[in-house]
């Protein structure tokens, strides 16, 4: 029989089937996009001086309009900010 390990924050899940095998995938996903934003953060200035899209494009994940008045941004920590 194959066990299949998934930790989270300080706490873990054993999985036996092999249908745990696609959160296994979506979880390790998850965890190297939010290593790259980490990496991608630290090397920001304290303070920006200037829009560089580049900056931009590697904090955000994607953007979403609810209405003309309610645009928010969904970081790729996913944390999200209201325009």
């Amino acid at each position: 029989m194959m066990y299949y390990l998934i930790t989270e924050g300080l706490g873990f899940h054993l999985f036996t089937d092999f249908s745990s095998q696609a959160q296994i995938q979506r979880r390790q996903t998850q965890r190297a996009d939010y290593e790259a934003f980490l990496k991608a953060f630290e090397k920001l200035p304290d303070q920006l001086t200037e829009f560089a899209l580049e900056t931009w494009h590697s904090l955000v994940d994607f953007a979403t309009v609810y209405s003309e008045n309610d645009i928010r941004f969904t970081f790729k920590n996913g944390q999200e900010g209201r325009a």
